[in-house]
């Protein structure tokens, strides 16, 4: 709903909306939530929207100054799933 609480560090996984835009419920989310934002996932369509693949979760790394540690196409892969895992073992 966006109207959650999170009081603890946390990794924000999200898709775009529109074209290449942060989804709304998630804008809602972070105004609460945003002190305890460590990083993002981003999750898009290559095929479908190639020019504006992970737009809404790069925009989140750069109005909150928090790393981006993945993009990914769909679904996702295996290698997505690991490279991921990597990259939140290296947050702590």
């Amino acid at each position: 709903s966006g109207q959650e609480v999170v009081n603890e560090p946390f990794v924000l996984f999200t898709y775009s909306d529109k074209v290449g835009e942060t989804p709304d419920l998630v804008s809602q989310f972070l105004e609460r939530n945003h002190q305890n934002l460590q990083a993002v996932v981003a999750t898009g369509s290559l095929e479908r929207h190639r020019e504006t693949f992970c737009f809404g979760g790069q925009k989140v790394t750069l109005k909150y100054g928090v790393p981006l540690l993945a993009t990914i196409n769909g679904r996702g892969s295996k290698t997505d799933e690991a490279k991921i895992l990597e990259a939140l073992a290296q947050l702590g």
